[in-house]
């Protein structure tokens, strides 16, 4: 920690920010991971063990600071202007703050006045949000580009064009009949890629659990083929990630952080009366915010009491109740990768 005290300062001067954003460095495209995501995720990684640490040595207001730090951390990420894909590594970045957070507060006692920060950080999370504006801008830059390709393919000439060079001789030509069927083919890809990303996002608004039935209603191939060669212009456009998949790992960090908020408020519950609640519904601010739903399921969070402590999960992807087994229990059993439930247990 000694060796990076410098940069945790400078995290900890950015998560004070009320707003601060990544501008990414590089030029290539399509660049699959900025490189500012590779550091914010070594970051990620310090903060974290920062966390383990304080919390194993008793330096439970250190360790609940660094968290604190890092969910900030998250959510300038993941506000980055039109950077959708900030938004997985942002949701996965959250997903492991909680795990060490969970770790961190498994048998701390703490009360509603030690944690005001960390509640205050976790509530001003938004994965929804960016996420479709995101991929909203990412259709207005390829539409732009399959405009400026169909008006005006001789602009791009001066660089090395991503295109054949036979469209570059066929534009040369001047040929009026064939600069014609030439617009017209970038114009029905145009038509293509804005039927297919209109449909991307208006499922990226939906939470996972309503996406099976969008996908019948809505797919006409749901066994996706490939792209006939015509259509290149529109298979090349992107989206450039599965959304399906970054919408299960999306509600995968909201409900990591929603069982956050409701193991927080357990155990200022505790703190109070001596002993955890019997329901959910004992825990008044949780339900007012909206966190005992399970995103998943659209049911309550399952609870129980164990022993001293207490598990709180959702049914996860698989929208199966898997008794309180968590996702990486079900992976080191290897089942599949949507397989156990989104857990958080403490264990007093």
């Amino acid at each position: 920690m000694a060796a990076n005290a410098q940069a945790l300062g400078l995290i900890e001067r950015a998560a004070a920010m009320e707003r601060c954003w990544f501008a990414p460095e590089g030029e290539e495209f399509p660049d699959i991971e900025w490189p500012h995501l590779k550091r914010m995720r070594m970051l990620g990684r310090l903060l974290r063990a920062r966390v383990w640490l304080r919390g194993e040595s008793g330096d439970l207001p250190g360790a609940l600071a660094d968290a604190e730090a890092q969910l900030r951390m998250v959510a300038h990420l993941v506000a980055s202007p039109g950077d959708s894909l900030a938004c997985p590594v942002a949701a996965a970045e959250a997903g492991y703050a909680m795990a060490a957070l969970e770790e961190a507060l498994s048998s701390a006692d703490l009360g509603a006045d030690n944690v005001a920060g960390l509640r205050e950080a976790i509530g001003a999370l938004d994965f929804d949000g960016p996420f479709v504006a995101g991929l909203e801008l990412e259709r207005a830059s390829y539409v732009a580009f399959l405009d400026r390709f169909r008006d005006r393919p001789e602009s791009f000439m001066t660089d090395p064009p991503p295109e054949p060079r036979g469209v570059e001789r066929l534009y040369r030509a001047r040929d009026r009949n064939k600069v014609g069927m030439w617009r017209g083919w970038v114009s029905v890809n145009r038509a293509h890629y804005l039927q297919r990303m209109n449909r991307r996002i208006e499922q990226a608004r939906l939470p996972y659990r309503m996406l099976p039935a969008y996908l019948r209603e809505t797919d006409v191939r749901p066994e996706r083929k490939e792209e006939p060669s015509w259509l290149l212009m529109a298979s090349i456009g992107g989206p450039y990630f599965n959304v399906a998949s970054m919408q299960a790992k999306r509600d995968r960090a909201q409900m990591r952080v929603g069982l956050a908020i409701i193991a927080l408020d357990l155990k200022a519950y505790k703190h109070e009366r001596g002993e955890y609640p019997e329901a959910l519904s004992d825990l008044r601010q949780a339900s007012e915010d909206g966190y005992a739903e399970d995103v998943f399921s659209g049911e309550p969070v399952v609870y129980r009491r164990e022993g001293e402590g207490f598990v709180a999960y959702s049914l996860g992807p698989d929208l199966d109740d898997d008794g309180g087994i968590s996702l990486r229990e079900a992976a080191a059993g290897k089942s599949n990768w949507d397989d156990g439930d989104v857990v958080w247990r403490c264990e007093r």
